[in-house]
């Protein structure tokens, strides 16, 4: 946690310095850049040598194809040039597994390469590469949905930015964030799981059905595929009071709304539950604080007026890509 911490510090500090230089951007745009970096690094083991640019570029094109109907290859359309782009991000990500073979590391791919299952056998290179096409999504695209919507929250909940930056004067005064502060970051935290229930970065989700189950009158036999929406379950009344309201303090003690239903210990599903809870659900959250920590106690971020529309695949995000200007100091203007 330590080495991811160093390494999701150092690329967040570089991004929003670039982008305080050059003052004006798109949130959105900014925010993948930054993780889609962060993801390069610790998921793929990449350091230099690889154009990641393109490779995110390659990453939007698959993403917009992949929601793109009808699916018929036909070269000019979204989805012929997303399986374009499919070709060719599994090329270079073959080189990267092709690389890291004898290159040992803690980060996602050098686990992968590096596990065995009960008969000794390791994942083969075209299972690997796989793998690395949804990491690739997967650790970038939903951070930065999340991080485009906590910006536009604190710019229309002044008086909960106030708070936040309280927070961080309180934690931090004024010593370099540091891992051990994000612990007792207890607002930051229940704003970020504020921002998981209202705006979900993946609207709607599916599981297989294992085992014959009764649900409301009907049967589900197994094979069965149910689909599910967190933007729909995190707005049922009868767990979250006032649902459309925005109050992180729902999620702090006494209330803790997400716990208090013992019929529904899944009441909040942004990044799933059970066996098949997100396992870079820490890595994303990890990631988040450290960059809402900086612009809240460095910078001043100023999401221009106007109510976005919303765009919900591949992740949600706001339409214009969210224009916003961030200066340094928090108390800038």
């Amino acid at each position: 946690m330590q080495r991811y911490f160093d390494v999701m510090l150092e690329v967040t500090r570089a991004h929003l310095e670039r982008w305080a230089s050059e003052r004006h951007g798109l949130a959105l745009e900014r925010f993948r850049d930054l993780t889609f970096e962060i993801m390069a690094r610790l998921v793929l083991g990449v350091d230099a040598g690889l154009d990641l640019a393109r490779l995110r570029q390659l990453n939007d094109e698959l993403a917009r194809g992949a929601i793109f109907f009808p699916r018929v290859d036909v070269p000019f359309t979204p989805y012929g040039k997303a399986l374009r782009a499919l070709d060719e991000l599994k090329r270079q990500l073959r080189g990267v597994v092709r690389a890291r073979r004898d290159t040992p590391s803690t980060d996602a791919l050098g686990r992968l390469i590096a596990a065995r299952d009960e008969s000794g056998a390791a994942l083969s290179e075209d299972e690997l590469v796989e793998q690395c096409v949804i990491l690739t999504f997967a650790g970038h695209e939903t951070t930065a949905s999340m991080l485009a919507s906590l910006a536009l929250a604190l710019r229309d909940h002044p008086p909960w930015e106030a708070r936040l930056r309280d927070e961080q004067h309180r934690v931090r005064g004024e010593a370099p964030l540091a891992l051990a502060h994000l612990d007792e970051l207890d607002l930051l935290d229940a704003t970020l799981k504020e921002i998981e229930r209202m705006w979900p970065p993946i609207s709607m989700c599916q599981r297989g059905v294992l085992e014959p189950i009764e649900f409301q009158g009907y049967t589900l036999d197994p094979g069965t595929t149910v689909s599910y929406s967190p933007w729909a379950s995190h707005r049922i009344a009868e767990i979250f009071a006032d649902p459309d309201r925005f109050d992180p303090e729902r999620f702090l003690a006494p209330r803790r709304e997400h716990r208090a239903a013992p019929h529904a210990p899944y009441a909040l599903v942004g990044f799933g539950g059970g066996a098949r809870l997100c396992i870079g659900q820490a890595f994303a959250l990890l990631e988040a604080k450290i960059v809402a920590s900086l612009v809240l106690s460095e910078y001043a971020l100023r999401v221009e007026a106007g109510d976005p529309r919303l765009k919900y695949v591949p992740t949600l995000h706001p339409e214009s890509g969210l224009p916003a200007t961030l200066l340094r100091g928090p108390s800038a203007t």
